[in-house]
This record gives structure tokens, C-alpha cells and sequence, in this order.
């Protein structure tokens, strides 16, 4: 069973980014890069701080609870991206929204590794 998982994920989580990533428009990328860091930051913060509050809530430290808990909930992205493609595939968002966004959340997962790391120092 162990190998039949490792190679459905050898297998579909690769076409799952190719998907994402084919109908991406670059010119719309570079026309929107102060639209895409401002939603990065909004992205980063709206996991960040949840986690933080619930976290301290639960007693955890400071520290903790905003590296551990809110850190670990930033990377959380991949539901993110399969709405924005559903959202595309059914014309609600144009190409342009769909490129910007899927960029936000691949920016805040590469974020969140960053500060994941400050919990183990």
C-alpha cells in the first residue's frame, strides 16, 4: 500500500502544479506586482495571525505560538489553488486575476518555510 501512495504522488502532484501553472499569464504577473505584494503580505498575515492568537489562547509562548503555530499555517496553500483554477475554468476570474493570485499563494508558501525556521533557533 506504502508504494502504491508514493507513486500516485510521484504521479499526480506534478500534474497537478503543471495544471496551475499552464494557464499563468506573465505579462499579467509584471503588470501586477504592487497588487501581488500587497495581497502576499495581506495573505501572509490573515494565516499568521489567527494562528497566533489561537495559539496563546491555548497558552503557548509568544514565540511559539507566531513561528510554530501561525508559521505553519501560512504554507497552507493548495486549496487556495484549486478555487482559483475552478474560478477560471468557470469565467468568474479573468486570466490576469488567476496569474496574480496563483502567484500570492506561491509566494506565501515560500514565506512560510522562513518563518518556520526562527522556531528552531
Amino acid at each position: 500500500m506504502h508504494d502504491i501512495s508514493e507513486l500516485s504522488y510521484m504521479f499526480f502532484i506534478p500534474i497537478f502544479f503543471a495544471s496551475i501553472a499552464l494557464p499563468l499569464n506573465v505579462n499579467g504577473i509584471l503588470s501586477n506586482l504592487g497588487i501581488i505584494l500587497f495581497f502576499t503580505i495581506l495573505a501572509v498575515l490573515t494565516k499568521l495571525l489567527p494562528g497566533y492568537l489561537v495559539a496563546r489562547g491555548f497558552q503557548f509562548s509568544k514565540m511559539d505560538s507566531l513561528t510554530v503555530v501561525g508559521g505553519g499555517m501560512v504554507s497552507r496553500g493548495e486549496m487556495a489553488l484549486i478555487i482559483v483554477q475552478i474560478g477560471l475554468a468557470e469565467k468568474l476570474i479573468s486570466n490576469q486575476i488567476y496569474s496574480t493570485l496563483v502567484i500570492v499563494v506561491i509566494l506565501s508558501t515560500i514565506i512560510a518555510p522562513f518563518i518556520l525556521k526562527r522556531s528552531f533557533k
